[in-house]
């Protein structure tokens, strides 16, 4: 198996910036209307969050052209589509559909704002199972394949966490955050 560890390590980065502005964006909805301050800044920095995690997730399933996608990682793109689908219960057909539906919103309202965009943001459980589906499959490869720099064998030791553990974490301090910006019951 070859293993890129120049695009892991600029990629896996960016798969845990996907998981922090992905849980912000949760916590800012759920406590939307409890929230103290201009509900417009809330919204804001809401929408913000969910763009920065479209972006993010682009980087790395989007364009194959992208330095970071997964592909790039010069793992098998077969074994890894297969457990994606596989993970996702979904066909091929419907990760295109999912996929253009994200690169619609990317390209549409993040990165470029036409006069009109009608379409549903996407919902993002997808994006966000298939982070955690390529997390977990490269964990598992690099567990069991060794790998040769120079000639050394290596022990891979990188993701000592996995992303699913950085997520609730995540969702933990967010979720703290956010209870210290909501007003007090007692007072509003």
């Amino acid at each position: 198996m070859s293993f890129n560890e120049d695009v892991f390590c600029r990629s896996y980065p960016i798969w845990m910036e996907f998981i922090n502005h992905y849980c912000a964006y949760i916590e800012l909805q759920r406590g939307d209307k409890k929230l103290i301050g201009n509900k417009v800044f809330w919204q804001y920095t809401a929408n913000a969050h969910i763009e920065m995690a479209t972006i993010a997730w682009w980087m790395i399933f989007g364009s194959n052209s992208s330095e970071t996608h997964w592909k790039k990682l010069g793992m098998s793109e077969e074994d890894f589509r297969s457990c994606l689908l596989k993970t996702l219960g979904i066909t091929f057909s419907t990760w295109f559909q999912y996929w253009k539906d994200m690169r619609s919103f990317r390209n549409n309202y993040v990165a470029h704002r036409p006069k009109e965009y009608s379409f549903p943001v996407p919902y993002f459980d997808i994006a966000l199972r298939s982070m955690l589906c390529l997390d977990n499959w490269v964990k598992i490869q690099l567990e069991e394949n060794t790998f040769y720099i120079d000639g050394n064998p290596i022990f891979y030791s990188y993701m000592n966490k996995s992303l699913s553990d950085f997520m609730n974490e995540t969702t933990r301090r967010f979720r703290r955050t956010a209870q210290l910006m909501k007003r007090n019951n007692k007072t509003s």
